[in-house]
């Protein structure tokens, strides 16, 4: 006959046995405990059986249990299911207590084994658990509408911090994982998830909620090489209380050293992001420093300041497939990182290049508007389309961008295509011809090499101002040409702008077909060279042309020469004279 279990409805009857069921228990009458609920008959999922145990490990109030004297256990496996440990999901009960003890279970555990923290559906509230960032830790929910972890109190919900304070040590806790829940801050919340020093784990289907709204954010971290897969921070998934300032910060690593003071780790580095949303807060991703990091897919979203913003000197961000659409916004993206690479995104609104950028590179997908400010170097943009939202303005402006390229890029409104170019300070660079209506003067700003405009339209009476300002640099180039017979163009400098060393100069062209090619060798100063493709005249060599073929018309002339001799060289004269006109050499 098989033994049987010793029934006991609650956790506070098994830690009250009588002197007999001790005895019973230790001789092996019973085969152990069957306990059927935490806090009352069946609040946990299935009965639980604890048998009588030798294990050195101290009690922790859900795998290990000690009453008079013996010692109860029950093998959870590779998980702690947290309501097993008495944790209740009422949004209430503040389980900060149990909390604390499945922090004692896992810092206790042997040889670093992996374990799974589960958390069943419901809301757990606790007050503040300290850090919580170990390797090989999994904290699990049955989902991110299903299970929800909800911090009461301190600046930070959910604090995977791994500095320890040791300096000898490997300093980054490796594969501490959190996946199908929800973790919700507070009004004062500073940080909702926050991640330092942590490296190679899955976050997955996790949602974060409610921050301060001053200067609040969903996720900070100085994480690498991990991976974050639908990861939120936005109101389209889940209406807040309280809307956290900024979705996602990447920030950089720091531990303390010897000297008591921090050093620094490294910034967050090579993750992946995949289909991510930073959606309805002032702030949508902030990279402070952050390297080689891919977004794919997801999108910031209905932000009010930007939807990205990239500060100097982070290198080798990408983002692929990635929808900016931030329409009320101030600009949608402001990267002022080194080898930035977006590839079949989307933007509804300004995309500024800022002064820091280098070498910013923009694929496929569509823009609004791009703005690239002064010193900005090799921006590149290819196989794309702006101005795509033609309701709306759309532009492409380079406010003095260090060697631009533009390769197939399409103005939807307009339907012109910017031509492709390279350039060099020694180096021209044919950046489209400048043309203007005919008529009575008018005046305009002659546009950059990169604003290719082109045009058959006849340039009658015209002034085109070159004006001050940080827009040209060196490398610029204007062409400007004159194809009607009246009218004079002129090309006047402003105060404070030189042509060919004369401050405020003016050049004009006359002469029909007349060229003049400008180029920028510092800023605010022009060298022009001027290019006249008509036929000769008296004053000007023009273009010039071979004459119609003609024999020769001369005989070889005897030792004395006669009459028909000279007649025949006379007109073999005439004949080269007459080529020479018609070449344009010679006056006629």
């Amino acid at each position: 006959m098989a033994k049987q279990f010793l029934i006991k409805n609650t956790m506070a009857d098994m830690r009250n046995l009588c002197a007999c069921e001790l005895t019973e228990l230790q001789d092996g009458y019973y085969s152990g405990i069957q306990l059927l609920g935490y806090y009352h008959a069946g609040d946990t999922p299935n009965p639980i059986n604890y048998y009588v145990s030798s294990t050195t490990d101290s009690d922790d109030g859900g795998s290990v249990i000690e009453t008079g004297g013996i010692k109860l256990e029950h093998n959870f496996g590779g998980e702690i299911p947290v309501v097993y440990y008495g944790a209740k999901g009422d949004d209430t009960f503040d389980n900060n207590p149990i909390f604390l003890k499945i922090k004692e279970r896992i810092i206790a555990r042997s040889n670093n084994e992996s374990l799974t923290v589960f958390f069943h559906k419901g809301v757990y509230k606790y007050s503040d658990i300290g850090r919580v960032a170990y390797s090989n830790i999994t904290w699990a929910g049955e989902g991110i509408d299903n299970t929800i972890l909800k911090s009461i109190s301190g600046d930070i919900a959910f604090n995977m911090d791994a500095r320890f304070g040791e300096t000898t040590r490997q300093p980054f806790c490796e594969n501490c994982n959190i996946e199908n829940l929800t973790i919700s801050g507070h009004r004062d919340t500073k940080v909702i998830l926050k991640q330092n020093l942590t490296s190679r784990g899955l976050y997955e289907n996790v949602n974060l909620i409610n921050a301060n709204s001053v200067d609040g954010i969903g996720l900070e971290t100085s994480n690498m090489v991990g991976t974050f897969k639908r990861v939120f921070c936005s109101v389209n998934k889940n209406p807040m209380e309280n809307l956290p300032f900024l979705g996602l910060k990447l920030v950089e690593g720091f531990r303390p050293n010897n000297t008591g003071t921090n050093e620094s780790v490294g910034r967050a580095t090579n993750n992946t992001f995949i289909s991510c949303y930073w959606e309805g807060m002032p702030q949508g991703v902030y990279i402070e420093k952050g390297d080689n990091n891919n977004f794919i897919g997801g999108s910031p979203e209905a932000n009010s300041i930007f939807s990205l913003k990239i500060d100097d000197n982070n290198k080798g961000n990408s983002f692929i497939g990635v929808g900016f659409e931030s329409k009320n916004a101030p600009y949608e993206i402001y990267d002022g990182g080194w080898m930035s690479n977006y590839i079949g995104c989307y933007s509804s609104n300004k995309v500024v290049v800022a002064s820091t950028s280098r070498n910013f590179s923009w694929s496929g997908g569509l823009l609004q508007n791009v703005e690239l400010e002064s010193g900005s170097s090799f921006p590149y943009f290819a196989n794309c389309h702006y101005h795509h939202n033609v309701a709306i303005t759309g532009a492409l402006i380079n406010n003095g961008a260090i060697k631009p390229e533009y390769v197939n890029v399409y103005d939807r409104a307009n339907g012109q295509m910017p031509k492709g170019y390279t350039q060099t300070v020694n180096e021209w660079a044919f950046g489209g011809l400048y043309s203007a209506p005919s008529g009575t003067t008018t005046s305009t700003r002659l546009p950059d090499v990169q604003e290719y405009i082109e045009s058959n339209a006849t340039i009658g009476n015209q002034v085109i101002n070159l004006v001050n300002g940080p827009r040209y640099v060196v490398g610029v180039t204007k062409i400007i040409r004159k194809n009607s017979p009246t009218g004079v163009v002129s090309i006047i400098a402003e105060t404070g702008v030189k042509i060919n060393g004369v401050d405020g100069g003016t050049v004009n062209l006359n002469d029909q077909n007349e060229i003049l090619i400008f180029f920028c060798t510092s800023p605010n100063t022009w060298r022009y060279y001027r290019i006249n493709t008509n036929y000769a005249s008296i004053t000007n060599p023009g273009v010039v042309k071979k004459a119609t073929i003609s024999a020769d018309v001369a005989a070889i002339p005897s030792a004395t020469y006669s009459q028909a001799e000279v007649e025949s060289i006379l007109m073999e004269l005439r004949d080269l004279k007459n080529k020479l006109r018609v070449a344009g050499i010679l006056a006629t």
